[in-house]
């Protein structure tokens, strides 16, 4: 029986050693909505995908000063999707402040 991560495994492409292809971090979206290698950011290995991810969607809202559309169409999600993840981060800040 195949599971879902046996079929992603299968689905990613490899390389001779059999390790995984590198990521293209460099790339980011520009203004105009296309790859630009001039744009990234910089995170620590180990860093867990939630950290990741909320890096990623503050970094791409800044640079779009705030547009939640242009930052939720370079981030291929959809703006409620985007509000969500938002909601999410100012609730977990709000409760983290609480506590210290």
């Amino acid at each position: 029986m195949k599971t879902a991560f046996s079929s992603m495994q299968q689905a990613l492409p490899r390389t001779r050693d059999d390790t995984p292809p590198p990521v293209d971090a460099g790339r980011a979206i520009d203004d105009e909505g296309t790859p630009n290698a001039n744009l990234s950011i910089t995170l620590p290995i180990g860093s867990s995908l939630y950290d990741i991810e909320r890096a990623f969607i503050v970094a791409t809202l800044d640079h779009f000063n705030g547009d939640k559309r242009r930052a939720a169409s370079a981030l291929g999600c959809s703006v409620k999707t985007l509000y969500n993840k938002l909601h999410l981060y100012r609730r977990q800040l709000g409760h983290v402040a609480a506590v210290s």
